[in-house]
Formats: structure tokens, sequence, C-alpha cells
């Protein structure tokens, strides 16, 4: 696991109030990975992926849930 992945894992697990993350990880490496196949593997933007692909799936978990 690379450095950033441990920080943009952490992130989507403090955001969760239980103990285990809101997405996980396998999820955001699988999409990341398919945001990059997308675009056709360009060199060093691996983090851009996982960034995009956390927050997009971050905004689908918040959509799906009911308003307080």
């Amino acid at each position: 696991m690379v450095a950033s992945e441990t920080q943009q894992t952490d992130r989507a697990e403090t955001s969760a109030p239980s103990s285990e993350p809101l997405i996980p990880h396998e999820q955001i490496a699988s999409f990341a990975y398919a945001l990059s196949e997308q675009r056709g593997y360009p060199e060093g933007s691996s983090e851009e992926d996982w960034f995009r692909a956390e927050q997009e799936l971050l905004t689908a978990v918040a959509s799906l849930s009911p308003a307080s």
C-alpha cells in the first residue's frame, strides 16, 4: 500500500461513526483503477484517480443516506 492510499483510507474511515470504513478500501481501489483504465492509464495520475473515486463514492453514499 502506498502512503497516499493510507491517508485516503484514513479519511474514509474517519468519516464513519463506527470503526469500519464508510467505503471499503477495495471498492475505492477498484473504482480508481476503472477511472485510470478509462483514461488510458496515464502516468502520474493514480492519486488523482484515487481522490476522485473516493469522493464520488462518498457522494453516492451520502445521497443514499436519509436526511436528518
